[in-house]
């Protein structure tokens, strides 16, 4: 399973804030070719939800959840200031 912190899901919840996201916008991380994306979007049927505070602020979908397993999102202080990691 995939582990997501609390920093983590704080950190995209306030990025879908900042940016002024419609309501109902989640933060979605999918693949293209073998890069690992990040959008905005909207919840759809399959998708593996990460809530916030009763929020979902983060989806996956199932192909890639499973790719994803035994690995930890979380976030870290960078030059540019705090970025989502894997670890």
């Amino acid at each position: 399973m995939l582990t997501v912190t609390e920093g983590a899901l704080a950190a995209m919840a306030q990025k879908l804030v900042e940016d002024e996201s419609p309501e109902g916008a989640v933060v979605r991380f999918h693949l293209e070719g073998e890069t690992l994306q990040v959008n905005v979007d909207a919840e759809k049927p399959g998708d593996a939800k990460f809530a916030h505070e009763g929020k979902t602020v983060l989806v996956i979908d199932g192909e890639l959840l499973k790719l994803l397993e035994g690995k930890t999102l979380d976030v870290r202080d960078t030059d540019e200031g705090p970025q989502l990691a894997f670890r």
